[in-house]
């Protein structure tokens, strides 16, 4: 099967989806990433042709975001160990938009809309949307959302965005409106800056990414939220996609191979039900509901199932900066790794519907693929998400 990893070796990202501690990204965006994608999946449509309007160069826009002055090619590579910080992206994209867009774009910290996500198709939601930015808001908006995630996770997210052209060309025009590159909404909340407390979320269909930060720093970052549909490519799209392409490959392969260690004891206390869920738990909730842990506890896995549940973890956590994921680790760690659990409901083989949640005292992970793609395919539309059982938005879990 195709993944990011091999998709990417054919791009001009080189980041592999191994790389469980893959830093953030360093250099300014280019145009050779969400715009000139877009524009493909937009097939020139209006509002989506980006690259003929106002076109910003890798070193302008280090020019405008990180106040530096255009640099040569050299210059420019010796500072590619910059990385730009959230509240410098977002105070720089706010800076850009109409009074009109801000009202939409800006929010105070304790707008009830922070805690408001979801990841299904909407008529409207919360933030300002690509669609209704221009050209250089655009490449702004990217940036920012470039600043909070690593490199891989801002391929899996641009890739994320352009799945809609491709959903929009397997549904026809009835999904011309539904299925939308550019309806991926942007909010702050509260005045960034290194001495605030203020939050970002960028969402659309099959994404939600919120984050919280602090005197500088990342306090929260879930929920987290990545979809792909198709999971698995059944052909060629677009002239971008190969069949076999898979985006979210390590977190259901690895999940099989987990599975299919386990002994018959473990795979009968394992499996909890033989007919999948239809969605994971609480979807849009601003909390996760709290539930009794079920399953293989790590302390009853043997080494080799224990490194396999730990990368099965990292793979969730490569999308983020590093500094994430080893927090999560920690605090996994001082709970008592001894005590996450590894459960799955649904079928045990591939191409029928299936579940799977690992859990522990402070952290929840699901991913389920029970839904067929846009054109029949079994089985082959995935939704995953990382929850904070301590509390998603920076929040208590009883708020």
């Amino acid at each position: 099967m195709k993944s990011l990893e091999q998709f990417n070796s054919r791009e001009t990202a080189t980041n592999s989806m191994t790389d469980l501690t893959s830093s953030p990204v360093a250099t300014p965006i280019s145009r050779r990433g969400f715009v000139s994608s877009a524009s493909v999946i937009a097939g020139g449509a209006a509002g989506l042709a980006l690259a003929s309007r106002g076109a910003f160069t890798s070193s302008a826009m280090a020019e405008v975001v990180l106040g530096q002055a255009s640099d040569t090619p050299a210059q420019t590579a010796s500072k590619a160990s910059t990385k730009l910080q959230p509240d410098v992206a977002a105070v720089t994209f706010l800076d850009s938009l109409s009074k009109e867009q801000r009202a939409v774009a800006h929010l105070s910290y304790d707008n009830m809309a922070r805690v408001q996500w979801n990841f299904v198709p909407m008529t409207d939601r919360k933030g300002l949307p690509l669609k209704d930015m221009n050209a250089d808001q655009r490449e702004l908006a990217m940036l920012l959302l470039k600043s909070v995630v690593s490199e891989s996770g801002y391929r899996r997210s641009e890739l994320i965005m352009q799945y809609e052209g491709v959903l929009r060309e397997q549904e026809g025009p009835k999904s011309a409106s539904r299925r939308d590159p550019a309806k991926y909404h942007f909010t702050i909340y509260g005045e960034p800056s290194k001495k605030s407390m203020w939050a970002l979320s960028i969402e659309g269909h099959h994404l939600s990414l919120n984050f919280v930060f602090d005197q500088g720093k990342v306090i929260d970052s879930t929920p987290q939220f990545f979809g792909a549909n198709p999971a698995i490519f059944q052909s060629d799209m677009m002239n971008r996609f190969e069949k076999g392409f898979q985006l979210l490959r390590d977190e259901e392969q690895l999940a099989w191979d987990l599975l299919n260690s386990l002994s018959k004891e473990h795979l009968a206390k394992a499996i909890i039900a033989d007919k999948a869920p239809s969605e994971i738990d609480s979807p849009g909730s601003p909390q996760p509901t709290p539930t009794t842990l079920q399953g293989v506890p790590v302390a009853e896995m043997d080494e080799s199932q224990k490194t396999t549940l730990l990368r099965l973890l990292k793979a969730y956590g490569e999308s983020v900066p590093v500094e994430i994921p080893e927090e999560r680790m920690k605090l996994i760690k001082e709970a008592g790794i001894e005590k996450v659990h590894f459960a799955w409901w649904g079928a045990t083989k591939p191409g029928v519907g299936h579940y799977y949640k690992v859990q522990g005292p402070t952290f929840l992970v699901e991913f389920i693929n029970v839904q067929n793609d846009a054109i029949g395919t079994k089985a082959n539309h995935i939704h995953c998400v990382w929850r904070d059982l301590q509390g998603d938005f920076n929040l208590s879990a009883t708020s």
